[in-house]
């Protein structure tokens, strides 16, 4: 595989050998090289197959603002959610747990705290992936000088949730129902219409439904 773009230290975008650009995450996986450099393949981690061209700009986008400190530590959260859940996750709900992560460390760098009003609903339904959630806030917490909220170990729970590929998990196909409803009061109360293809939307929704 070849390298075509560096986005930093530990993510590259490469050329896989049926000729489809993929994202390549691993420690050290872009230091010192250049576009047209071979990939090391021991120091590949995470792999991720975009779908279509949008999806490969939006994770580069995105890959790119995000600090590889973060990037880092939402790659440990998530590898230890696999372990204690003894599930596997979706590839690019990654990307949206780090966005997400980092998003939230802008806000209470800022002094903005934003309320979660599913967290009585991510208690009593995803105990587990909220305990792996305040653990994954309290290192970050620790980690980055930050004082993340119960309310974002929340959302963090909610995407780890979405990361479990699991088709007969009922309570997430209830959270998805939920969400679409909590859309739909949003855009009748606020009369507006939602873009799905803009970032920002992308960042609201935290399903992930390919």
């Amino acid at each position: 595989m070849k390298i075509l773009r560096i986005l930093n230290n530990n993510v590259v975008v490469a050329l896989n050998d049926e000729g489809k650009e993929i994202v390549l995450m691993g420690n050290g996986l872009g230091f010192q090289k250049k576009p047209g450099f071979n990939v090391d393949p021991l120091k590949i981690e995470k792999v991720f197959e975009m779908q279509n061209q949008f999806e490969s700009l939006r994770v580069e986008q995105m890959l790119s603002e995000i600090p590889e400190e973060v990037i880092n530590i939402s790659f440990d959260i998530l590898e230890y959610a696999r372990k204690k859940l003894g599930k596997e996750l979706n590839e690019t709900s990654f990307i949206s747990f780090a966005d997400h992560l980092y998003t939230a460390i802008q806000r209470t760098n800022k002094g903005i705290q934003m309320k979660n009003f599913l967290l009585w609903d991510v208690k009593h339904f995803f105990p587990k992936e909220l305990a792996i959630a305040r653990r994954g806030i309290d290192f970050v917490n620790k980690q980055m000088n930050v004082a993340l909220s119960e309310d974002e170990a929340g959302f963090l729970a909610l995407h780890i949730v979405n990361a479990e590929i699991d088709a007969e998990n009922e309570s997430a196909i209830s959270l998805t129902q939920m969400i679409e409803e909590i859309l739909t009061v949003i855009k009748y109360t606020l009369k507006i219409n939602f873009i799905e293809t803009d970032i920002y939307f992308q960042r609201f929704i935290t399903l992930d439904n390919s």
